[in-house]
Protein backbone atom coordinates (compact mmCIF):
# COMPACT_ATOMS: atom_id res chain seq x y z
CA UNK A 1 0.00 0.00 0.00
CA UNK A 2 1.39 3.44 -0.99
CA UNK A 3 -0.20 5.51 1.51
CA UNK A 4 0.62 5.81 4.93
CA UNK A 5 -1.38 4.27 7.66
CA UNK A 6 -0.68 7.32 10.07
CA UNK A 7 -0.75 10.57 7.53
CA UNK A 8 0.31 12.53 10.76
CA UNK A 9 3.92 10.76 10.42
CA UNK A 10 4.53 12.78 7.44
CA UNK A 11 8.55 14.32 7.19
CA UNK A 12 8.14 17.65 7.12
CA UNK A 13 11.36 18.66 6.20
CA UNK A 14 11.67 16.48 3.51
CA UNK A 15 8.60 17.47 1.94
CA UNK A 16 10.02 21.12 2.15
CA UNK A 17 13.00 19.82 0.63
CA UNK A 18 11.07 18.40 -2.45
CA UNK A 19 9.09 21.72 -3.32
CA UNK A 20 9.20 24.50 -5.29
CA UNK A 21 7.53 27.87 -5.07
CA UNK A 22 4.88 28.77 -8.32
CA UNK A 23 6.53 26.74 -10.36
CA UNK A 24 6.91 23.54 -11.35
CA UNK A 25 9.64 21.85 -8.88
CA UNK A 26 11.57 19.18 -9.71
CA UNK A 27 9.41 16.56 -7.67
CA UNK A 28 6.28 17.53 -10.15
CA UNK A 29 8.74 17.33 -13.46
CA UNK A 30 9.83 13.68 -12.03
CA UNK A 31 6.18 12.41 -11.23
CA UNK A 32 5.01 13.81 -14.54
CA UNK A 33 8.25 12.52 -16.64
CA UNK A 34 7.52 9.05 -14.87
CA UNK A 35 3.55 9.17 -16.23
CA UNK A 36 4.91 9.59 -19.81
CA UNK A 37 6.10 5.90 -19.66
CA UNK A 38 3.21 4.39 -17.98
CA UNK A 39 0.17 2.95 -18.96
CA UNK A 40 -3.05 4.73 -19.47
CA UNK A 41 -6.20 3.14 -18.43
CA UNK A 42 -9.94 3.65 -18.32
CA UNK A 43 -11.13 4.16 -14.83
CA UNK A 44 -15.00 4.48 -13.99
CA UNK A 45 -15.35 7.95 -12.12
CA UNK A 46 -17.76 6.66 -9.57
CA UNK A 47 -14.49 4.48 -8.13
CA UNK A 48 -12.38 7.38 -7.41
CA UNK A 49 -12.28 10.03 -5.38
CA UNK A 50 -10.17 12.95 -4.92
CA UNK A 51 -7.23 13.77 -2.18
CA UNK A 52 -7.83 14.78 1.13
CA UNK A 53 -6.40 17.84 0.24
CA UNK A 54 -9.07 18.96 -1.82
CA UNK A 55 -13.09 19.00 -1.78
CA UNK A 56 -15.44 19.00 -4.53
CA UNK A 57 -18.10 21.09 -3.04
CA UNK A 58 -15.48 23.95 -2.77
CA UNK A 59 -14.81 23.97 -6.96
CA UNK A 60 -17.21 26.62 -8.28
CA UNK A 61 -18.86 27.00 -12.42
CA UNK A 62 -16.15 29.45 -13.20
CA UNK A 63 -13.44 27.61 -11.44
CA UNK A 64 -14.15 24.74 -14.28
CA UNK A 65 -15.26 26.82 -17.37
CA UNK A 66 -12.04 27.01 -19.27
CA UNK A 67 -11.55 23.23 -18.39
CA UNK A 68 -15.09 22.49 -19.23
CA UNK A 69 -15.45 24.26 -22.57
CA UNK A 70 -12.27 22.67 -24.10
CA UNK A 71 -12.90 18.85 -23.30
CA UNK A 72 -17.02 19.32 -23.85
CA UNK A 73 -15.75 20.08 -27.75
CA UNK A 74 -12.26 18.06 -27.86
CA UNK A 75 -12.59 15.24 -25.40
CA UNK A 76 -10.40 14.49 -22.37
CA UNK A 77 -7.65 12.90 -23.30
CA UNK A 78 -5.23 14.04 -21.35
CA UNK A 79 -5.28 11.65 -18.80
CA UNK A 80 -5.81 11.78 -14.78
CA UNK A 81 -3.20 10.68 -12.52
CA UNK A 82 -4.23 8.41 -9.60
CA UNK A 83 -1.82 7.89 -6.22
CA UNK A 84 -2.91 4.06 -4.29
CA UNK A 85 -3.82 6.02 -1.51
CA UNK A 86 -5.09 3.73 1.35
CA UNK A 87 -5.93 1.16 -1.36
CA UNK A 88 -8.46 3.80 -3.29
CA UNK A 89 -7.27 4.78 -6.60
CA UNK A 90 -7.06 8.72 -5.38
CA UNK A 91 -6.78 11.84 -8.09
CA UNK A 92 -3.46 13.71 -7.28
CA UNK A 93 -3.78 15.73 -10.70
CA UNK A 94 -6.75 16.34 -12.68
CA UNK A 95 -9.27 17.02 -10.27
CA UNK A 96 -11.01 19.50 -12.36
CA UNK A 97 -11.16 17.11 -15.76
CA UNK A 98 -12.83 14.82 -13.35
CA UNK A 99 -15.28 16.80 -11.81
CA UNK A 100 -15.54 18.23 -15.67
CA UNK A 101 -16.36 14.39 -16.73
CA UNK A 102 -19.11 13.71 -14.29
CA UNK A 103 -20.32 17.11 -15.41
CA UNK A 104 -20.56 16.20 -18.63
CA UNK A 105 -22.73 12.62 -17.38
CA UNK A 106 -19.44 10.37 -18.87
CA UNK A 107 -18.91 7.26 -16.72
CA UNK A 108 -15.56 6.46 -16.79
CA UNK A 109 -11.85 8.23 -17.52
CA UNK A 110 -8.15 7.82 -19.18
CA UNK A 111 -5.82 7.37 -16.03
CA UNK A 112 -2.54 6.76 -15.37
CA UNK A 113 -0.88 5.52 -11.88
CA UNK A 114 2.16 7.29 -10.32
CA UNK A 115 3.91 6.10 -7.49
CA UNK A 116 6.44 7.15 -4.82
CA UNK A 117 6.68 8.12 -1.09
CA UNK A 118 3.63 10.08 0.04
CA UNK A 119 5.92 12.76 1.03
CA UNK A 120 6.66 12.74 -2.59
CA UNK A 121 2.77 12.45 -3.31
CA UNK A 122 1.91 15.37 -1.23
CA UNK A 123 4.58 18.24 -2.48
CA UNK A 124 3.36 17.17 -5.78
CA UNK A 125 -0.47 17.97 -4.76
CA UNK A 126 0.58 20.92 -2.53
CA UNK A 127 2.23 22.65 -5.77
CA UNK A 128 -0.52 22.09 -8.18
CA UNK A 129 -2.50 23.90 -5.75
CA UNK A 130 -0.44 26.79 -5.56
CA UNK A 131 -0.16 27.21 -9.35
CA UNK A 132 -3.63 26.36 -9.72
CA UNK A 133 -6.53 29.95 -9.68
CA UNK A 134 -9.35 28.20 -7.84
CA UNK A 135 -11.01 30.46 -5.67
CA UNK A 136 -9.74 30.69 -2.17
CA UNK A 137 -11.89 28.15 -1.03
CA UNK A 138 -9.62 25.45 -2.61
CA UNK A 139 -6.59 26.73 -0.39
CA UNK A 140 -8.94 26.93 2.95
CA UNK A 141 -9.45 23.43 2.51
CA UNK A 142 -6.13 22.25 1.26
CA UNK A 143 -4.31 24.02 4.51
CA UNK A 144 -6.97 22.95 7.09
CA UNK A 145 -6.60 19.42 6.24
CA UNK A 146 -2.74 19.77 6.19
CA UNK A 147 -3.31 20.69 9.53
CA UNK A 148 -6.26 18.26 10.58
CA UNK A 149 -5.11 15.14 8.83
CA UNK A 150 -1.25 15.42 8.44
CA UNK A 151 -0.36 16.82 11.76
CA UNK A 152 1.29 20.10 9.81
CA UNK A 153 1.24 23.60 12.09
CA UNK A 154 1.05 26.86 10.27
CA UNK A 155 4.76 27.48 10.68
CA UNK A 156 5.08 24.23 8.64
CA UNK A 157 2.67 25.47 5.69
CA UNK A 158 4.45 28.95 5.43
CA UNK A 159 7.66 27.07 4.94
CA UNK A 160 6.58 24.72 2.45
CA UNK A 161 5.32 26.77 0.54
CA UNK A 162 7.18 29.96 1.12
CA UNK A 163 3.55 32.38 2.18
CA UNK A 164 3.66 34.57 4.87
CA UNK A 165 1.91 34.49 7.78
CA UNK A 166 -1.04 36.77 6.44
CA UNK A 167 -1.61 35.07 3.46
CA UNK A 168 -2.05 31.44 5.22
CA UNK A 169 -4.38 33.06 7.88
CA UNK A 170 -6.18 35.21 5.22
CA UNK A 171 -6.94 31.40 3.71
CA UNK A 172 -7.39 29.88 6.94
CA UNK A 173 -9.77 32.26 7.88
CA UNK A 174 -12.45 31.21 4.75
CA UNK A 175 -13.02 27.78 7.06
CA UNK A 176 -14.77 29.66 9.15
CA UNK A 177 -17.32 31.61 7.28
CA UNK A 178 -20.93 29.69 7.62
CA UNK A 179 -22.14 26.89 4.74
CA UNK A 180 -24.30 29.29 3.03
CA UNK A 181 -22.03 31.93 2.79
CA UNK A 182 -19.37 29.51 1.60
CA UNK A 183 -21.92 28.70 -1.59
CA UNK A 184 -22.41 32.43 -2.17
CA UNK A 185 -18.60 32.37 -3.15
CA UNK A 186 -18.86 28.61 -5.13
CA UNK A 187 -21.59 30.50 -6.89
CA UNK A 188 -19.01 33.20 -7.44
CA UNK A 189 -21.80 35.97 -5.91
CA UNK A 190 -19.06 36.77 -3.27
CA UNK A 191 -15.24 37.19 -3.65
CA UNK A 192 -12.92 35.53 -0.94
CA UNK A 193 -11.72 39.50 0.07
CA UNK A 194 -15.29 39.85 0.93
CA UNK A 195 -15.99 36.74 2.56
CA UNK A 196 -13.07 37.67 4.87
CA UNK A 197 -14.79 40.44 6.03
CA UNK A 198 -17.67 38.79 7.66
CA UNK A 199 -15.14 35.84 9.45
CA UNK A 200 -15.85 38.01 12.85
CA UNK A 201 -19.82 37.80 12.87
CA UNK A 202 -22.14 35.42 14.09
CA UNK A 203 -23.60 32.73 11.40
CA UNK A 204 -27.06 34.77 11.09
CA UNK A 205 -25.19 38.02 10.50
CA UNK A 206 -22.75 36.40 8.29
CA UNK A 207 -25.46 35.92 6.43
CA UNK A 208 -27.09 38.91 6.32
CA UNK A 209 -24.65 41.18 5.68
CA UNK A 210 -23.18 38.86 2.71
CA UNK A 211 -26.02 39.47 1.21
CA UNK A 212 -25.27 43.19 1.61
CA UNK A 213 -22.08 42.82 0.07
CA UNK A 214 -23.22 41.17 -3.19
CA UNK A 215 -23.05 44.15 -5.62
CA UNK A 216 -20.54 46.53 -3.27
CA UNK A 217 -17.07 46.94 -4.08
CA UNK A 218 -14.45 45.78 -1.17
CA UNK A 219 -14.16 49.10 0.44
CA UNK A 220 -17.42 49.53 0.50
CA UNK A 221 -17.76 45.99 1.99
CA UNK A 222 -15.70 47.28 4.43
CA UNK A 223 -17.43 50.38 5.63
CA UNK A 224 -20.29 47.95 5.87
CA UNK A 225 -18.64 45.76 8.10
CA UNK A 226 -17.17 48.01 10.34
CA UNK A 227 -20.63 49.76 10.80
CA UNK A 228 -22.58 46.91 11.90
CA UNK A 229 -19.84 46.00 14.18
CA UNK A 230 -19.98 49.15 15.81
CA UNK A 231 -23.66 48.91 16.00
CA UNK A 232 -25.34 45.71 15.37
CA UNK A 233 -28.72 47.18 14.84
CA UNK A 234 -27.94 48.41 12.12
CA UNK A 235 -28.08 45.49 9.85
CA UNK A 236 -31.66 45.76 10.80
CA UNK A 237 -32.40 48.53 9.11
CA UNK A 238 -34.08 48.53 6.36
CA UNK A 239 -33.33 49.50 3.43
CA UNK A 240 -35.58 51.73 1.38
CA UNK A 241 -36.50 51.74 -2.47
CA UNK A 242 -38.97 53.67 -4.57
CA UNK A 243 -38.74 54.83 -8.64
CA UNK A 244 -41.48 56.67 -10.56
CA UNK A 245 -41.78 56.83 -14.04
CA UNK A 246 -41.71 60.52 -15.65
CA UNK A 247 -41.68 61.74 -19.47
CA UNK A 248 -39.70 59.03 -21.02
CA UNK A 249 -37.41 58.78 -17.57
CA UNK A 250 -37.09 56.45 -14.66
CA UNK A 251 -35.92 58.08 -11.34
CA UNK A 252 -34.87 55.98 -8.57
CA UNK A 253 -34.04 56.81 -5.09
CA UNK A 254 -32.72 54.10 -2.50
CA UNK A 255 -30.67 54.45 0.29
CA UNK A 256 -28.62 51.06 -0.48
CA UNK A 257 -25.44 51.42 -2.90
CA UNK A 258 -25.84 47.83 -3.06
CA UNK A 259 -29.40 48.23 -5.09
CA UNK A 260 -28.06 50.67 -6.98
CA UNK A 261 -24.90 48.94 -8.16
CA UNK A 262 -27.01 46.41 -8.94
CA UNK A 263 -30.06 48.71 -11.10
CA UNK A 264 -26.60 50.23 -12.77
CA UNK A 265 -25.15 46.65 -13.73
CA UNK A 266 -28.36 45.72 -15.31
CA UNK A 267 -29.09 49.15 -17.77
CA UNK A 268 -25.66 48.61 -18.87
CA UNK A 269 -26.22 45.13 -19.47
CA UNK A 270 -29.87 46.30 -21.15
CA UNK A 271 -27.89 49.11 -23.31
CA UNK A 272 -25.31 46.51 -24.63
CA UNK A 273 -27.81 44.48 -25.87
CA UNK A 274 -27.26 42.17 -23.04
CA UNK A 275 -30.43 39.53 -21.81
Amino acid sequence: MNGNDDDSLIKKDTLKGLIGKYHKSKTVQAIEQAAKSSSVIEVGLSLLTLFPLMSEENYTDNDLKQTYDFVSSSGIDLPIFLYNYHNVPTIVNGAKRFLCAKKMGLSSIKAVYVNGPLETILAYVIENLLIDKSNGLVMAYAYKMLMDRFGFKEKDIRELTNLSHGQINNFLRLNKLSPKVKKLIILGQLTSAKGRLLVPFETDVQWDLAKRFIGLSVRECEKEARKVSLDPSALKKEESFSYVKENGRIIIQSSSNRQLNIIADLLDRIKRGEK
